[in-house]
């Protein structure tokens, strides 16, 4: 009977460890030739941008961004990450907010966040 309370306890124990997180870590690659990347963020979620780069840098004047937009009278776009070289900070986004990537011809873009809920 012991045994049994202890394998019981372990399930349960492992199995709510599946419902503890909300989140989820998605990464992609946007080839120059991909359609734009658009991701409508409800009010409810935000996204965590870890890591934003572009191979290779053809031009400093074409370099990849992340543009957000908030409704007609809300931000009209404003790029908040770059894919340059520099290092950069987690960026933070809650909703609600559009967030949109536009592909740069000729180039590779990686871009890694975390997806979560409030």
């Amino acid at each position: 009977m012991k045994t049994l309370t202890c394998l019981i306890i372990a399930i349960l124990v492992s199995i709510s460890s599946l419902f503890a997180g909300d989140g989820m870590f998605v990464s992609l690659v946007i080839h120059g030739t991909d359609q734009p990347l658009r991701i409508d963020l409800p009010s409810s979620q935000y996204v965590i941008v870890k890591n934003f780069t572009q191979s290779p840098i053809i031009d400093l004047n074409d370099i990849g961004g992340i543009a957000l937009y908030q409704g007609a009278a809300g931000l009209s776009g404003i790029n908040v990450v770059f894919a340059d070289a520099s290092p950069h900070e987690d960026v933070y986004i809650a909703g609600p907010m559009i967030i949109y990537v536009q592909p740069i011809p000729g180039a590779t873009l990686f871009l890694s966040y975390f997806l979560g809920s409030n």
